[in-house]
Formats: structure tokens, C-alpha cells, sequence
């Protein structure tokens, strides 16, 4: 493994302040400045010259950006009904009825976007002519693209976020893990390569097993790829190791799509306000160097998951019943259950939030922490309640039949959610 090539300096809010990058040539510094809501405000180099700087509206919406690498001048956007983004410089944008982007209009060049309704994005019609298409498993995972018709790029996975292998339209490559889901190498069976990524998974270069760099990738905060130097391998994963489309300048985040190019998701979040972010397209709060939504729901959401699933995931194992009557018994009974079993809920903010959210949104993502044995209580609940807890059932028909994929948002969580389970328990 090549030595250390990345370096992070934080500040007193242990948001990274200054990052130094080193791929064997002069080091790269950038520095980071928020503003008083910890949205990403300004980037600049080590000689303070200006190379990101953002402003936002009082909803949290981004209202203007500067970036000397990518166009000249200032960018303003605008916005309809909805949060749904009209207009970022010259480039208009449409929304069909669901909130998904259907349009981009670029000096008379159009982009046309095709969803199916869970959210799966199946066609893409370019400005030049070109139609790129896309196929999925039951899962929902991305298996084929073609161009025209003709098939360029096949994908295998080992889970939702880990990649197993792909073909780049020259041949097969496959990718090694050790811990989480940010790959660590890459080889086609003749030559293997590290894999050197950044702090929120974005894959900065390829390296030979003695350290060589062969490739590198520039990208900018918000993940727009602004270089790449070498052409060993044309990677699918891109920014915050997302599933990077080059064509289409869109990178899948399990269930959204997320255009780096406004710094916007493609499709709303399912849980609108209540998923922590006043702007309902918005990605990670405006906070892309610290954060990361490797689902594509909502950051806080998936922070949530992990700490119940994974940071206290031998206290749920032996906490099944517990959490069932979590969500049986309401707000007030939640914590007086969970106390039995977890005094720590007393003074565990996720857990509160996250049962609040199962109880009353019909999101529960809760399920997570007491796998499937807490599926026969919840559905109990949801059979008495079937008016209340529509939201519910199709949670656990995500979470506890991984035969059928999920076609409603509230099924991609339960799926998500027990995919989040299996992973903590690796």
C-alpha cells in the first residue's frame, strides 16, 4: 500500500478545515470555511486564492456559486413550487408531477430524464442524439447500460453499496474490499492496482502494488470531475464512492440520483422536511467535505441507521422484544419498553429520534436494530392499524421479504434498512 497521501486538519467543530493531498508530486491544499449553519461556504487554496465559494437562501436552498475551474463569473439559481430547482445560470430544469427531473435545457440542447416510479432512473435522451438505457435486478441494482442500443457497461454487486465487478466496454475488472464499503484495489485478473480515496469515499487515483500513480481524478467539494490523468481503467465509482454514470453526469446513490453539477439529488426526499434538510433535493446538508449519503435518502437518516445498527448492534440482539414494543406501544410507552432492556435510551437522541420516526412517520427505520425478529410485533401493529400504518406495512414488506423489490419509498427504507442490519453484522 503507498504510504499516507491524504492529511486532515480540523476545527474546533471537528469539521475538516484544511486537507492535504499528496500523489507523489507537489501537494495540493485546500481550505474549507462553513457558514453559521455549517453549509459549505468557500474553498480556497493554500495561498487563500478563491476555488469553491457558495451562498444559500434562508431555506437552505443554493442561491448562488462561483467556480473558477468549471465556468467563468457567478451562477445564480431559482427555484418553483416544491424546491424544485428552475434555473442554475443559462440551464433551465423541469419536474414531472412526482418531483423528478424530467428536463434540462442548455441553449436550446435538451435533456430528457425517464423514471420508473420507485425511482429508478431508465433512459436518458442526450443533446447529441444518443439514447443511454439501463437495466436492474429484482434488487434494484444496476446491472446494464447501453448506448443506442448497444450494451457498453455490466455491472455485478456483492450488496447495494459494494461493487463486485464491472465491464468498462473493454473488459472485466473486479474490486477488493477490507472493511465498509469504500473499495481498497482493483484488478483485471493480469494487473492489480490500490485504490486511494479520499475522506468521504471519492476515488482520487490508482496506484501499482510498488506505488506507482498511474491515474489520478480531480474533483471539486461537490464532486463535479473536473481531471483525469491516465487511462488504465474507466471507473463506475465516482464521487463519495456513488455509482458514476460519465455520460450523464450523474452518480446513483442506491436510490437517488444526485447531479454534482448543481449539487442537487435528481428526485426528492421521501421524507420532505422531516428528513433534516429544509431543501428537499439537497445533498448532505450543503456539507459534502464531512458528510456522505451512501443511499441516497438522507444523511441524518443514514447516520441514525448506523449507530442503532451497527455502534449498538449486540445491545438489539439481545433487545428483539424490547423494540418491538418500542414501536407497539407509542411514543410514551417506547422508551419506558426500551428501558427495560437499554437504559441508555433515556439519553440517546437517535434512538428517540429514529422510534419517533417509526412510530409516527411509518418510515421505522427502528426495524433495523432488532433484525427480523422484531417483524411478526411490528405486523401485528400494523394488522390493527391498517389505516394508520400503511406507511408501515410497506416498510416491513422492504425489510422482511427481500423476494419482491420495493416500489414505494417507504419499502426502499425497510430494504434499506435490513441491508444496513446484514452489514453491521459483518
Amino acid at each position: 500500500m503507498p504510504s499516507p497521501f491524504l492529511s486532515l486538519r480540523r476545527d474546533e467543530r471537528s469539521r475538516i478545515a484544511e486537507r492535504t493531498l499528496n500523489l507523489g508530486g507537489e501537494a495540493e491544499i485546500r481550505r474549507y470555511a462553513y457558514d453559521s449553519t455549517g453549509r459549505l461556504a468557500r474553498v480556497a487554496d493554500e495561498r487563500g486564492g478563491l476555488l469553491e465559494s457558495y451562498q444559500y437562501d434562508r431555506e437552505g436552498r443554493r442561491l448562488a456559486d462561483i467556480n473558477p475551474l468549471r465556468f467563468r463569473g457567478e451562477r445564480r439559481y431559482s427555484y418553483a413550487a416544491g424546491n424544485r430547482l428552475s434555473q442554475a445560470g443559462r440551464v433551465q430544469y423541469g419536474h414531472d408531477k412526482a418531483g423528478f427531473r424530467n428536463l434540462k435545457l442548455e441553449g436550446g440542447r435538451e435533456t430528457h430524464y425517464h423514471y420508473e416510479p420507485s425511482g429508478l432512473l431508465l433512459r436518458v435522451d442526450l443533446p447529441d442524439g444518443r439514447r443511454i438505457d439501463y437495466a436492474y435486478d429484482a434488487k434494484g441494482q444496476r446491472t446494464e447500460k447501453r448506448t443506442n442500443g448497444r450494451l457498453v457497461e455490466v455491472y455485478r454487486w456483492l450488496d447495494p453499496l459494494r461493487l463486485s465487478e464491472f465491464h468498462d466496454g473493454r473488459e472485466w475488472w473486479r474490486l477488493a474490499y477490507l472493511k465498509g464499503r469504500t473499495p481498497v484495489g482493483v484488478t483485471n485478473g493480469d494487473d492489480s492496482y490500490f485504490l486511494l480515496c479520499d475522506q468521504v469515499g471519492t476515488p482520487l487515483a490508482l496506484a501499482t502494488t510498488d506505488g506507482h500513480i498511474v491515474q489520478t481524478m480531480q474533483y471539486d467539494s461537490f464532486g463535479n470531475l473536473l481531471q483525469v490523468r491516465g487511462d488504465v481503467v474507466r471507473l463506475p465509482i465516482g464521487f463519495a464512492g456513488g455509482f458514476f454514470d460519465a455520460d450523464t453526469g450523474l452518480t446513483r446513490f442506491v436510490w437517488r440520483d444526485y447531479d454534482a453539477d448543481t449539487g442537487r439529488f435528481t428526485a426528492l426526499d421521501p421524507l420532505g422536511a422531516k428528513g433534516g434538510d429544509s431543501d428537499w433535493y439537497g445533498y448532505c446538508v450543503d456539507d459534502p467535505v464531512n458528510r456522505v449519503d451512501v443511499w441516497g435518502l438522507d444523511d441524518s437518516w443514514w447516520g441514525g441507521v448506523q449507530k442503532i445498527g451497527a455502534g449498538l448492534g449486540e445491545l438489539w440482539d439481545k433487545a428483539p422484544v424490547g423494540i418491538g414494543q418500542a414501536v407497539t406501544e407509542g411514543a410514551k410507552g417506547a422508551g419506558e419498553a426500551l428501558s427495560k432492556t437499554a437504559d441508555a435510551f433515556a439519553t440517546n437522541d437517535d434512538l428517540q429520534k429514529y422510534t419517533g420516526i417509526a412510530i409516527g412517520a411509518g418510515a421505522l427505520p427502528i426495524a433495523v436494530a432488532g433484525g427480523v425478529e422484531a417483524g411478526p410485533i411490528i405486523a401485528t401493529t400494523v394488522a390493527r392499524n391498517p389505516e394508520k400504518v400503511q406507511g408501515a406495512y410497506e416498510f416491513l414488506s422492504g425489510a422482511f421479504d427481500s423476494s419482491l423489490p420495493p416500489t414505494t419509498w417507504a419499502g426502499v427504507k425497510g430494504y434499506a434498512a435490513n441491508e444496513a442490519y446484514n452489514w453491521s453484522k459483518q
